[in-house]
């Protein structure tokens, strides 16, 4: 980092105070991941509700991302979020500015490595931060230094600073974990088939011409496929399994209702499984949250990772 810095920075570095250099935060980031997509949502869902000794759900969580402690806590924070999404929003804006930023673009086209975004695919991360008032309460420097010599003395025990300021902070949330149940839903085979049977032909378009990356992408022809009606099937499918049959039948017009049942056993669905849907849902689809939350520190990385060496810098 300090080569870098004096490298592309001289004038810069030469006025910097090194020794002085003091640490107010360090982030602390692992991942876990998950079978799928679905799967991911679902835990961010769990997560939200989970709390902990001091460990407290913040309350302003998203659909992909969950935050406990206090947002300007000078202690700790943590939070967890669905890498993916974050992942393809950094990449979109650095597709908008490489228009006119030469670094951007060649950011996007690093990201836009296919290896890459399946590597990030169901990667659930948890980030927790640790702020100078928490490393000094520990013993441990906060002078930039002093924390660099205070990492190697650890290394040099077989241990890491970084995981082990992550499993002090996570401990309230894991422990919480052992009492927590989800529901699992997978209804991926369901939409397919659905999408496959009620899917019909339309009128394609051709999109515009633009520019990725200071590349220009001409305009290509999409086969128009309406999916609307399928998707109405699924969420009435959907219905029946989380509200059941009659809270479903009232929901709606008869005739919809009725329709839209006789749809799903068109797709392969009996009528008969659609009426025990619920019930059968509650008693067989509860697995616990700790099953899916699973951090294997030894897999951080992916097995083309190569690290930059001192000298590449």
């Amino acid at each position: 980092m300090f080569k870098w810095l004096a490298g592309t920075y001289p004038e810069l570095f030469a006025k910097l105070d090194i020794s002085a250099t003091q640490v107010y935060a360090l982030d602390c980031t692992y991942s876990s991941r998950l079978p799928d997509e679905r799967t991911a949502l679902q835990v961010i869902q769990a997560l939200t509700n989970v709390s902990n000794g001091h460990t407290k759900s913040r309350g302003d969580n998203y659909q992909t991302s969950a935050y406990w402690g206090a947002k300007e806590s000078r202690l700790k924070r943590l939070k967890a979020y669905l890498k993916h999404t974050e992942y393809q929003a950094q990449l979109d804006e650095l597709k908008r500015a490489g228009r006119s930023d030469l670094s951007a673009a060649r950011s996007a086209r690093v990201m836009s490595d296919s290896r890459l975004q399946e590597w990030v695919r169901y990667l659930l991360r948890m980030e927790a931060t640790v702020m100078h008032r928490w490393l000094e309460r520990r013993g441990i420097p906060s002078r930039l230094v002093d924390l660099i010599a205070y990492q190697q003395g650890l290394e040099g025990e077989g241990r890491c600073l970084i995981q082990e300021c992550w499993q002090a902070v996570t401990a309230d949330l894991f422990a919480a974990f052992e009492g927590i149940q989800m529901r699992v839903i997978d209804d991926e085979k369901v939409l397919a088939a659905l999408l496959e049977k009620f899917t019909k032909p339309a009128k394609g378009k051709w999109t515009k011409e633009r520019t990725e990356a200071g590349v220009v992408v001409p305009p290509i022809f999409v086969d128009g496929k309406p999916t609307s009606y399928a998707r109405n099937l699924f969420r009435t499918y959907r219905s029946l399994k989380d509200y059941g049959w009659d809270e479903t039948m009232n929901s709606m017009s008869r005739a919809t209702f009725y329709r839209h049942t006789a749809d799903l056993c068109e797709a392969g669905l009996s009528k008969a499984a659609l009426q025990k849907l619920h019930e059968h849902d509650r008693s067989n689809n509860v697995v616990p949250l700790l099953r899916f939350v699973q951090v294997d520190f030894s897999a951080q990385r992916p097995d083309w990772y190569v690290e930059p060496s001192v000298e590449a810098a």
